[in-house]
């Protein structure tokens, strides 16, 4: 799905440290501005467009404008900083991220030390701050747009860039109609390719299938309902399409990590 950041001229980025672990469950999003993932601990597997790759503590993982992407946590705690630079203000100094592709993953001490220090001043949040976070934002960027500029094969790319736009049209699909009973005929009528064709792209694409993918989605929605809604456990299905209850429980915990009934017990 795609994922809409808010513009703030004053601080064109944003900087969080994450901690996941092997049950987290992300569906595949994508964005128009550069994203950072500076791995500090475990061992992250990457799915971005087609392409699967793994990092380690001191590995950055570098997400282009508009590639679809998810991240997982091999085993263990994840943790890691996500920095999500805008690519306006890149393109103002010159960096146009958007006709330029770095490679997906990079192992460089400065760019680790740079990490180190915005997350120090994030953290100090002293006068002016998120000036120099900015600063350090854009070193990392003209390190990885002088040092890492991925060679670019045009028919490649034009190929990659067909199966992720059906892979996006097929999830913004989803994420509008998740609560009606609809299926992988209806997903495959609607973007208008054959059921093979279509299940093998996807997988390829985004490492799951998109009944998985569905139920990630309407899983996610159904934790929100039980969380902050009064609805029980059967409306809240009902309402993220599923219409079998027991089917329902057995997917939540497989996605969420709990049932569906310790979600209302904690809310």
């Amino acid at each position: 799905m795609y994922e809409l950041h808010k513009h703030n001229p004053t601080f064109p980025m944003t900087f969080k440290p994450f901690i996941i672990n092997e049950l987290s469950k992300f569906s595949p999003h994508w964005h128009e501005n550069i994203e950072l993932l500076h791995i500090t601990k475990g061992r992250a597997r990457a799915i971005i467009g087609a392409q699967e790759v793994f990092a380690d503590a001191g590995d950055t993982i570098i997400v282009n404008t508009d590639t679809i992407h998810q991240l997982y946590s091999v085993s263990g705690d994840l943790e890691y900083y996500c920095l999500i630079i805008e690519i306006e203000f890149l393109k103002q100094v010159g960096l146009d991220f958007t006709e330029t592709a770095v490679s997906s993953i990079v192992c460089d001490n400065s760019i680790a030390l740079l990490f180190t220090q915005i997350a120090s001043i994030v953290k100090a949040k002293d006068a002016y701050y998120e000036s120099d976070v900015c600063s350090c934002a854009l070193k990392i960027a003209n390190i990885l747009m002088k040092n890492y500029e991925s060679a670019k094969n045009t028919d490649a790319l034009n190929q990659k860039d067909a199966k992720t736009e059906l892979v996006k049209s097929a999830i913004t699909y989803m994420k509008k109609n998740f609560e009606r009973n609809i299926n992988l005929d209806d997903i495959c009528r609607d973007v208008g390719f054959t059921k093979c064709y279509f299940c093998h792209t996807f997988k390829e694409i985004t490492g799951m299938t998109a009944t998985n993918m569905l139920n990630i989605i309407r899983c996610k929605e159904a934790h929100r309902i039980l969380k902050n809604t009064n609805d029980n456990v059967l409306e809240a299905a009902l309402k993220c399409g599923f219409s079998n209850a027991s089917y329902f429980t057995k997917t939540y915990k497989a996605i969420m990590g709990q049932m569906p009934s310790e979600t209302k017990k904690n809310n």
